[in-house]
Formats: C-alpha cells, structure tokens, sequence
C-alpha cells in the first residue's frame, strides 16, 4: 500500500492537509491587536474571539482529507484512484479560491492593514502538483498491468 510512490504522493498530500488545520495561513496587526486568518476564519489571538468565520475552508480540508484517506485504501481500484485524485484537484482548486477570496476580505475589513502571509497558503498548490505525480504514477501502473493482460 504505501510502498507503492503514488500512496506515498497522498500520503504526503494527508499530511499537509492536515497540517493547515494547525497552522495560521496570514497574520496582522491591527491597532495594538494580533489577529490571525487560518482554518476556521479570522482570530484576535488577544481576547481569542472569532471575528470572521469561513465554513467552507473546514469543510474542504475535511473532505480533501477524508477523499485521500479513500484513495490510499483503494489501491486496487487504479482507475478509481484516478477519478478520486481528480475530485481532490477540484476541491484543491476550490479551496485555493476561497482563500485568495478571503484575503481581499480581510484586507477590506481591515482597510488594508500590512498583511503577512505564510507558509501553509502555498501548501494547496504542492498538494495539487503531488495529486498530479500520483496519477502520472497510477496511470502507469494500469498501463503496465494492461500490457501484461495483453500477453497473456
């Protein structure tokens, strides 16, 4: 299961998926006030109060998650890998959207405070390359296994 390079593309596309759950995508300062934008929507760390909460990225990491989990058990099922890397693609894509539409909000709602973005923003876009590579990899592998059910 995960000697196989695909299982390990998705495996690493889990594994940062879940780590945006635990980092901050961008923080601010605004008026002696930290506030930080990650999964859940926009945080003042002082008081610990949600000002802005944005549903939709909790539920795409939650399914993007949940679809790779899928896909690493179906490792039988190459061209059902395939379909379930696509969907991750588009929820990927999705996801990509609702943050960059996020951060014109915050800077909207906050006048347009200087803004610092981090690491886990980028993180969507790696995991879309390495969907991408794991369905190069499983296409080969059909190839394969086809090519020998043509010598038989």
């Amino acid at each position: 299961m995960l000697q196989r390079i695909q299982s390990l593309y998705l495996f690493i596309v889990l594994v940062l998926t879940a780590v945006m759950f635990f980092l901050p995508f961008a923080d601010f300062y605004v008026t002696c006030s930290k506030f930080v934008f990650n999964f859940s929507g926009i945080i003042n760390t002082q008081t610990n109060d949600l000002i802005i909460r944005i549903l939709p990225i909790v539920i795409l990491l939650s399914l993007i998650i949940f679809i790779c989990i899928l896909a690493i058990f179906s490792f039988k099922k190459r061209m059902f890998q395939i379909k379930l890397g696509k969907i991750n693609i588009i929820f990927l894509l999705a996801l990509i959207a609702i943050e960059i539409v996020s951060v014109f909000r915050i800077k909207d709602f906050f006048k347009g405070e200087d803004i610092r973005f981090l690491f886990p923003l980028i993180l969507p876009v790696i995991s879309i390359i390495l969907i991408l590579l794991a369905n190069r990899a499983i296409k080969k592998d059909e190839n394969l296994v086809r090519s020998v059910d043509r010598i038989r």
